[in-house]
Order: C-alpha cells, then structure tokens, then sequence
C-alpha cells in the first residue's frame, strides 16, 4: 500500500472522528442554552394567562418548537373504540397458530396481519377474518429460518424485513424470501427500518455506567467511590442494507441508576431508581426521534446525528406517592427473601433522595415496548408514565397495563392532544387507522387485538 493511500485512510478517519466530536459539542451546546427560555415561558407567576397553542424559534439552525397547550378540542379530539374490532388467538385445532411471546406487528397493504412469534422463531400471517393463512420462517439455520427473531418491520411495497440469528431476511408480500444480508450485533437490536427498506436504525448497548458529569461519548466507567446518579449509555447508527456503511447517530444516556457510598460484599452498591427514566427512540425512516423522558421533551436527528428539532410540551412528572413506595418496597422484600445477592442492585427507600419525581414519560418495563410510536401519518405517540419501576421479574411488574396515555404530536413537532387507549393493551404498530397490539385474557395467554381510531373530520 502506498505511503499515498495510508496518508488519505489517516486523513478520512480524522474528518470522521472530528465531525462526530463536532455534533456532540453543538448538540450538547443547544440543549443546553435552549433549556432556559421554555422555564422562562412556563413560569406565569405573574398572574399572565399561559399562551396557547405553539411556537417555532431558530437556535443554531435547530427549530425550536415549545408547545403551550394541545391543540384537538373535546370535539376534535381522536378516541378508541372500546371493544376490538378484530381479535387473533390461538386456535387450539391447529397448533401453528399457536401465539408466544409475541414480537412486532405489521399489517399489510391487503389487511393481512403478519405477527413475530418470537418463541417458535416464526412470522404468522392471518387474514382479515383472524384466521392463520400463512407460516413464514422457523427454527433453524437455514435460508429463511432463524435461531431467534428480534425484530419485524414493513417497508417498501409489502416487503417484510426479519431480524434474528444475526441476519436480517427479507420476504415479499407472498413469503418468498428475496436476499439476506449478516448482521451482527455484540448487544442490541434493530429499532426500526426506513420506507425504502435501504437502511436500518440499530442499538447497541454499551458496558458499564456513566457518571453524570461525564459525557457518555467521552466513554463509560463504573462509579468511582462516593455517591451520585449515573446512567447506562446506547450507541444508535443507521446501517445500510445496500452498501457496507454505517452512519453513527451519536451515543445517548439510556437509563439512570443512583450509587451509594456503602458497599456490599466489598462492591459498590448502585441500582436503577425505583421512579426512573428510561429513553426511548423510533424511526418513521427519514429520522429518528430520542428522549430520555426525564422532561417533556425530545428530539428529532437526521442523518449522522443532525440535530433537527426540538420539541416540549408544559407538562411536568408526579412526585411518587407512599402507595407507590410502598409496593416498591414489598417488591424489593420478596426479592431479597428469593436472592440475598440482590443485596447488590436493590436499594431503600432511605438511600434515595427524597421525594423522588417520576418521568414524564418512560418505556422502563420488560415486558412492553418503547415509550415511543409512529404511525403511518408520521405522528409521534408517546406514552405517559403509568406507574413505578418495580423490580424486573417480579409479580407486580407484570400487572396488566392501566389504562394508557398518549400524546400525539404532528411531523411539525405540534402536540396535538391525548389519546386514551384500552387497559391490558400494549401498542405494537399503528395502522390504516387501527392500534395493532397485545392482551392476555382471562387465562393470561396472549392475543392480538385490533382498536379502531376514531378521527373527527378536522384533524383528518
């Protein structure tokens, strides 16, 4: 290799690595200094009635869009049916229907649901009639099977993009598989997919914990002695599924944890707070949306980790009550009963500052999906924080879903109102005017359940 070539590689990684500093630096820099203005905006102290509606200012070529009030009337607003319009469940005469931890949901352009069957390694595909049509893929090594499936998405003209066993398939509107292309991935999944079906926005979750004055980008470590909060840190990328190239979005705070000055076992002790943020992210294929929930806000990034826009809403989170502590308590008894070495990663309510506020917003569960969805007009969902982050695997954590909150915001970043959905629900795709998602019934088995989204003629 010539001394030539070696000198141009040199050059075209420093440009790379300077321009990813750079977007950090300016990110940072307008989040920072825009934070200010909105408490400003939100304080009416003075006896001012809050402005409505919203507004849209410039900061460094980042729209800024602060919403004072949503904008759908009792009139206008959007609602859901109470009863399904269509319900898929297992059909106990024929057991490839049989539904099991269910993944992703799409529909396609005919009204046909395919459902991720994550533990047969299988896509199910039912008609209209919620009746199996279709088996697509399964266990195995072969072209078209999978040794897990983590992710399914629609794109394109009815073509269907699988992720599993570190490949990512793609089939057509019949099942025919068209190509397959490797992806492998140390610890993450595949979040979305763009409509042209040409890149795919991966995460990867990064080791160890982020002290808060620290920069997740600057690198992780784990908490130095003393106590403070911290946070988990993910890497987002776009990666192309026509070429070899992948785009890196930037490293963004994922989840927050709280570490103490005691130690247990001769280790720190640190844990996630019982009330605490977890950020969620999605794609409608152009760009992608981050938020960490903390505060009503997120942001939309283009290409490379542009920052674009963003967008608040004046709504704050609730101070946790004693019934919430106390749950969280009982919670964190039984685990310590089950395993002492929880000692570890389960805290007191004394060791938390104290009132803890809860997020705005969060997709802290192991068993729901992200606290963010778009549907098919391009609007944002984001579902309100429901209830205390209890211990992962307990009994409590897995109580059915209240009923939820959505807000829904236009493209433009407008917060056009709420959206209350049925309890024991958990959105996986919004379609052609349907929520498509999970129930368990009386027999706690899983189902999919198709809502009816009742728009006023206004906000067609």
């Amino acid at each position: 290799m010539s001394c030539k070539v070696i000198a141009a590689m040199a050059i075209k990684t420093l440009r790379w690595q300077w321009e990813f500093q750079f977007r950090i630096l300016r990110n940072l820099l307008i989040v920072t200094f825009t934070t200010y203005p909105l408490g400003c905006a939100s304080d009416h102290s003075d006896g001012f009635p809050a402005p409505e509606g919203f507004s849209v200012t410039d900061s460094l070529g980042v729209e800024i869009v602060v919403n004072h009030s949503p904008a759908w009337t009792h009139e206008t607003r959007w609602t859901v049916d109470g009863e399904p319009a269509l319900v898929i469940a297992t059909d106990t005469a024929d057991p490839r229907s049989t539904l099991y931890r269910i993944g992703n949901i799409e529909v396609f352009s005919d009204g046909r649901v395919a459902i991720e069957n994550r533990g047969t390694r299988e896509i199910l595909i039912f008609g209209q009639d919620g009746r199996l049509v279709d088996v697509w893929g399964g266990r195995g090594e072969g072209p078209g099977e999978f040794r897990y499936l983590r992710g399914l998405f629609l794109c394109g003209r009815d073509t269907l993009m699988v992720f599993g066993g570190g490949r990512v398939v793609f089939f057509d509107g019949m099942g025919e598989m068209t190509r397959s292309l490797p992806l492998l991935l140390r610890s993450g999944d595949v979040s979305g997919a763009s409509s042209d079906c040409e890149k795919l926005l991966v995460e990867e979750n990064l080791p160890g914990w982020s002290p808060p004055h620290r920069d997740p980008a600057e690198g992780l470590r784990p908490f130095d002695e003393g106590q403070g909060y911290g946070f988990t840190a993910v890497l987002l990328r776009w990666v192309s599924t026509t070429e070899e190239r992948a785009d890196t979005l930037g490293v963004f705070r994922r989840r927050k944890a709280f570490g103490l000055e005691r130690r247990v076992q001769g280790r720190n002790v640190w844990a996630a707070l019982p009330f605490t943020a977890e950020a969620s992210w999605a794609t409608d294929g152009g760009q992608a949306f981050y938020g960490l929930g903390e505060t009503a806000e997120f942001q939309v990034l283009g290409d490379r980790g542009a920052l674009l826009k963003i967008v608040r809403w004046g709504v704050v989170g609730g101070e946790a009550t004693d019934a919430e502590w106390d749950a969280y308590a009982r919670d964190r008894e039984a685990r310590l009963e089950s395993s002492p070495s929880s000692a570890l990663n389960t805290l007191r309510r004394t060791d938390y500052p104290d009132p803890q506020r809860k997020p705005v917003y969060s997709s802290d569960s192991e068993d729901w999906p992200p606290a963010f969805r778009i549907d098919d007009e391009g609007n944002l969902w984001v579902l309100k924080y429901y209830r205390p982050s209890l211990l992962r695997g307990s009994s409590e954590y897995r109580q059915p879903l209240p009923l939820a909150t959505w807000w829904v915001f236009s493209p433009a970043g407008e917060w056009l109102g709420e959206v209350d959905t049925p309890p024991n629900f958990s959105i996986r795709a919004i379609r052609l005017g349907f929520l498509l998602g999970v129930s368990r019934n009386e027999f706690d088995v899983e189902e999919v359940r198709l809502y009816r989204i009742n728009k006023s003629q206004g906000t067609q």
